[in-house]
């Protein structure tokens, strides 16, 4: 079933109207890609109507505590808010999309390899001869 929401003209949100203001919560309805004046980029609709396009500290903060698949975002609560991102020439405001009550998956450790095993050798005397039986006749085939 579709949702049409995403065709009426849902409004952006931009920096202007998140400075000053308490972080929003949102809840990710769709996520689509889109040509953008850099290249492609993801844009999230979020069950309230309002869109957003990802910048890249955002698409990091959602792949590490949800997924690299941005379907699999969809139905999770987000805060939404103004902040600031390391740019080229230092600090700059940036909008900020972090999961809401998502543990991030922790990255998995290195266990500290084992040494390798040192090569058995045998120092076991070598078995002794058996003894000759009367049973021990050759048989001349």
């Amino acid at each position: 079933m579709g949702n049409a929401r995403r065709f009426a003209g849902s409004q952006f949100i931009t920096l202007q109207s998140l400075k000053g203001r308490p972080s929003l919560h949102e809840r990710i309805e769709f996520v689509t890609e889109e040509d953008g004046k850099y290249g492609q980029k993801l844009v999230v609709t979020f069950e309230s109507g309002m869109r957003l396009s990802l910048n890249a500290t955002s698409v990091g903060n959602l792949i590490r505590d949800i997924d690299t698949d941005f379907d699999n975002w969809v139905g999770h609560e987000v805060t939404v808010r103004a902040g600031e991102v390391d740019f080229q020439n230092g600090k700059a405001d940036a909008i900020l999309v972090e999961p809401i009550g998502e543990t991030p998956i922790p990255a998995p450790t290195k266990t500290p390899a084992r040494p390798p095993a040192k090569p058995r050798t045998r120092t076991e005397a070598p078995l002794p001869a058996a003894k000759k039986h009367d049973m021990d006749d050759e048989i001349g085939f």
